[in-house]
């Protein structure tokens, strides 16, 4: 076993890793405007903020919210998979789209403080609609990234056609 101690703020917390756990991680550079890569190599690229209007299209680099979308979207749907399955249905297509904002929504004392915007639209083929709103319910429940959100951040779910 590995221990460590990680402060957040004034804390220190003390953390147990078991031996199997996997993990990965990235290293930015250079902020919001700079550059991310991966410890394994396997992805490296250049952050940028995200465009200040539906009209601006300048190649910049990628904003940090495409990357937290495609994780988002790639863990959610891995779950809707793993309950349509245990209730053995086979879907013919599972696809899930998240859309991932940010938006100055609540007032702190230093002014609009950013907040995250998500929105998931699911869609299953191949199995009633019953196992399919049941499945994006437990997906919701389970996934990783929608416990982090909980409490945090609204997360708006579509079971869409």
């Amino acid at each position: 076993m590995q221990y460590s101690l990680r402060q957040w703020g004034n804390r220190l917390f003390e953390r147990q890793r078991g031996e199997n756990v996997p993990t990965v991680s990235a290293t930015a550079v250079g902020g919001g405007k700079g550059v991310v890569r991966s410890r394994d190599g396997q992805l490296s690229m250049v952050f940028a903020p995200l465009p200040s209007s539906s009209v601006d299209t300048s190649p910049r680099g990628i904003a940090p919210e495409n990357i937290f979308a495609c994780a988002y979207a790639a863990c959610f749907g891995a779950l809707v998979e793993g309950f349509v399955r245990r209730q053995d249905a086979v879907p013919e297509r599972i696809e899930v789209t998240a859309t991932v904002g940010m938006e100055k929504t609540f007032l702190s004392y230093f002014g609009q403080e950013p907040s995250l915007d998500v929105e998931l639209d699911v869609r299953l083929r191949g199995v009633s609609r019953e196992i399919a709103a049941a499945a994006v319910a437990d997906a919701h429940r389970h996934c990783p990234y929608s416990i982090a959100m909980r409490g945090n951040v609204a997360v708006r779910l579509y079971l869409c056609p």
